[in-house]
């Protein structure tokens, strides 16, 4: 142990000794430390650490599937979610929720707020107590009871002030009062984000309340999510298994009508673990985002190898000598050891303080649809991976130059010139091949950079199929007090849309069920043209409620026919107005107009208008078949209906004349005039929407292209080292080359060729690697192949470029050499 102390106080002082060599190698493994753990703390909170909640293992997440209509996983209803319960074997508990805004009033403005209606289980599912008072009883979660809530640690704080006396108080919550009988943990969040359905973490909780009527619907109001814990010693599997069996005995209870507007499809169910089906489909991208810092990590790596190597050769006589004066060679080779980890000590505590700074950058630019639970904190998981990369770059650099130091004869080295003998041409063999490694994983980074580059490129530039410029959009929710009845809701929404189109600068105003890149009711047709559809061929459509002159104020093309119009009541025939490719799909060259076709439970709807397609969903899907119908000819019982939010909450569409965010408080102004209480949410234009739709593949790109310059610059810095010291190497044979002759040029044309060789080297050899990265990137692109030709052309001639630039220093100096100077020159 004290020769170990020995060496690390000499190995100090050494660095100390050497303030620029010391300084480069650990800014350059900093960079790359600091980035890796950025990234990886990222991908710890979003993958690996386990759900918020006690013994996550068992908690899974449950999904209706009928397969031959085109649902694979599709949420519960609650007539199938109570019989399900009834009947499984496999869970400790079982779960219901669905999110919901709900309009506070009282303690300070009206605000519209994320909450959830959830059954009285949740809780003890998660198994997670209320800071304050209690969670639900299961005779609260029945209709007619008194109205309670339980609140999120945040509302409580930020609107109640942290007040403790809250619990037994009543609270105005859509108008009607409810009593606090909870208050939860600060560290408590649901839902989580990261499902398709249902993911908005809940400000408050009321109960379910299920009425008769409601569990009655079956094959309706297919909108909640489903959490589970399974019971001890009870795999997914065989959760699973038991669903098989549990989907066709549930069926048996559907009518026979319902079975027949479903086309007697089959009923199944999906579990899964909840873990998994949170991080969804952000696995793959987190996963490469890592593997391309992890390439960055051993670029810098590569270039302390070489940085060491260089000073190894300038060390090589003083180390020859201790060996010749008695010191062992597992000596020499420790101490070398030591002074690399010290590199990498050092380079580590630096790289963690930048991956701090670095961290809060990445939460930043995190788009809101990545989940992650808490906050992403460098904990003892993120510095023990730290203390991992210190190890790995130790062993990566350190060896290599600890072996090389040490592998030379001692006799050789005290007899042979500096600038010749086989120890030279070694170390300037195993320099190039670190820059032919720096240079292949450059390419992999530069072409996955160049590949998302071109997808997101071709990604905004897609026709969303409607004009975004100038269209402002927000929602607006009624609440069932005082608006019960669906002639309520029709009547303010009517004079809503009224009185923003009569308002100065607005061309066009209506609303609609959803908006653009957001559709949400999803309907199967039933008959075309007075025909059962047959049952083995199921169409699945998106469909959107609208008033006024919603499409109009969105520009949608008008392809056939017409518009709705102020006639078209409930008393007038009912209309649909449908998209270009549902008139492809189901009348294929013939004129749409006029024919008839009946969704869902909706009376038989005659087609007066066919407009082009807009994209339901992200703009890198093609759109689903899309009927637009009239809100004011929609059924009561749909409009207000006692349980469905559906068509209580609509989206305002406003086309103004120039600026949209000029109209906001204009109306604001107007719906606080048709009620003080109501709130708007959403507040946006659809060029917003539209660029918060493409924050994901923005991030991705955003990212990777970092990584790529810092690989590229470092792959600069590696070769331009090399080529340094290969300069100093020969100036005696460059003196003599220019002492009989040799052209400026000439030299130029020497050096840059000897650093353009190693680049292409490192470009076939990485053609290999980026072929293999080009194909993991395949899931996130759009519109370009994995394997893209220009894009590849592209990054090897960029780094062939970089390369010679980074040669270009080492070449002007060796173009000046005075022969005289060199021919001395030992």
């Amino acid at each position: 142990m004290e020769a170990l102390f020995q060496d690390f106080r000499f190995g100090i002082r050494l660095l100390w000794k050497s303030p620029g060599f010391a300084l480069v190698a650990v800014i350059t493994l900093a960079l790359a430390i600091g980035v890796n753990t950025a990234v990886f703390s990222v991908v710890n909170a979003v993958l690996l650490k386990p759900l918020p909640f006690p013994d996550p293992s068992r908690l899974t997440m449950l999904w209706v599937s009928m397969p031959s209509l085109g649902f694979h996983k599709i949420p519960f209803s609650p007539s199938d979610y109570t019989d399900y319960v009834r009947g499984q074997k496999s869970f400790d508990g079982m779960a219901i929720f669905e999110n919901q805004k709900f309009d506070l009033t009282g303690y300070g403005q009206p605000e519209q707020v994320d909450g959830a209606r959830v059954s009285a289980s949740l809780f003890s599912v998660l198994q997670v107590q209320p800071l304050l008072g209690r969670t639900f009883t299961g005779d609260e979660d029945r209709p007619g009871k008194e109205h309670v809530v339980v609140l999120s640690n945040g509302l409580w704080r930020q609107r109640y002030g942290g007040d403790r006396s809250i619990v037994g108080k009543d609270i105005f919550i859509n108008r009607q009062p409810y009593s606090v009988v909870g208050v939860m943990p600060p560290d408590f969040g649901f839902p989580l984000v990261g499902p398709v359905d249902n993911q908005t973490p809940a400000r408050l909780f009321v109960p379910a309340a299920f009425t008769p009527t409601v569990l009655n619907m079956r094959g309706a109001m297919y909108q909640y999510s489903v959490v589970a814990r399974l019971r001890p010693g009870v795999s997914i599997d065989a959760a699973q298994a038991e669903s098989r069996i549990l989907g066709p005995q549930i069926r048996t209870n559907y009518p026979a009508e319902v079975l027949g507007a479903f086309h007697n499809a089959e009923l199944g169910f999906v579990v899964a673990p909840y873990h998994e089906a949170v991080v969804g489909d952000v696995r793959t991208p987190m996963l490469i985002l890592l593997g391309a810092v992890a390439l960055v990590l051993l670029i810098a790596c590569a270039n302390v190898a070489n940085l060491l190597l260089a000073r190894g050769a300038v060390r090589q006589r003083e180390l020859s000598i201790r060996v010749a004066i008695g010191a062992q060679k597992l000596r020499l080779f420790r101490q070398i050891f030591v002074e690399s980890w010290l590199l990498a000590f050092f380079g580590s505590l630096l790289g963690v303080a930048l991956a701090y700074v670095t961290r809060n950058f990445l939460l930043a630019l995190l788009p809101s649809s990545i989940p992650y639970h808490g906050n992403i904190d460098l904990d003892v998981r993120v510095m023990g991976f730290a203390l991992v990369l210190c190890l790995v770059a130790t062993l990566i650099f350190g060896v290599v130059s600890a072996i090389e130091s040490s592998r030379t004869s001692t006799r050789q080295v005290l007899q042979e010139s500096s600038s010749t003998g086989t120890s030279v041409r070694h170390r300037r063999r195993l320099q190039g091949f670190f820059v032919i490694s720096e240079f292949a994983f450059a390419l992999g980074l530069l072409i996955a950079a160049g590949l998302l580059l071109r997808s997101f490129s071709t990604l905004v530039k897609v026709d969303p199929g409607f004009q975004p410029d100038r269209v402002l959009s927000l929602t607006v929710a009624l609440p069932r007090q005082p608006y019960a009845e669906a002639n309520q809701l029709r009547n303010f929404y009517r004079d809503l849309v009224a009185r923003v189109s009569a308002l100065p600068g607005i061309d066009a105003a209506g609303l609609s069920s959803d908006l653009p890149l957001a559709a949400q009711e999803t309907e199967t047709v039933h008959e075309l043209d007075g025909h059962k559809v047959d049952s083995g061929t199921p169409l699945p459509i998106h469909r959107s409620w609208v008033m006024g002159n919603y499409l109009p104020a969105l520009k949608a093309p008008l392809l056939r026919g017409r518009f709705f119009t102020p006639e078209d009541l409930p008393t007038a025939p009912q209309v649909a107005v449908i998209s270009q490719s549902m008139a492809q799909r189901f009348w294929p060259g013939q004129n749409a107009i006029g024919k008839q076709l009946k969704v869902g439970p909706s009376p038989v709807l005659t087609i007066v208008g066919v407009v082009g397609d807009i994209k339901d969903g992200s703009l890198g899907k093609e759109p689903m078949p899309h009927v637009y119908t009239p809100y004011l000819q929609e059924r009561d019982l749909l409009v207000g209906h006692p349980t469905w939010n559906g068509l209580r909450s609509m989206n305002l569409a406003v086309l103004a004349r120039s600026d949209p965010s000029a109209q906001i408080a204009p109306i604001q102004d107007l719906i606080r005039n048709l009620d003080p209480q109501l709130t708007t949410t959403n507040l946006a234009t659809m060029r917003e929407v539209i660029q918060e739709s493409v924050l994901p593949q923005r991030f991705n790109l955003f990212l990777l292209t970092i990584f790529a310059v810092v690989a590229v610059f470092l792959a600069m810095v590696g070769i331009y080292g090399v080529i340094s010291y290969t300069v100093k190497q020969r100036t005696r044979e460059i003196g003599v080359r220019i002492a009989l002759g040799a052209r400026p040029a000439t030299i130029l044309r020497l050096i840059l060729r000897e650093g353009g060789i190693l680049a292409l080297w490192g470009i076939a050899i990485g053609i290999g690697g980026a072929l293999a990265m080009a194909r993991l990137l395949r899931s996130l692109l759009f519109g370009v192949a994995a394997v893209d030709p220009l894009t590849f052309v592209t990054a090897a001639f960029l780094l062939v470029v970089a390369a010679l630039f980074a040669c270009l220093v080492p070449a002007r100096r060796a173009m000046r050499i005075n022969p005289n100077s060199a021919l001395r020159y030992e």
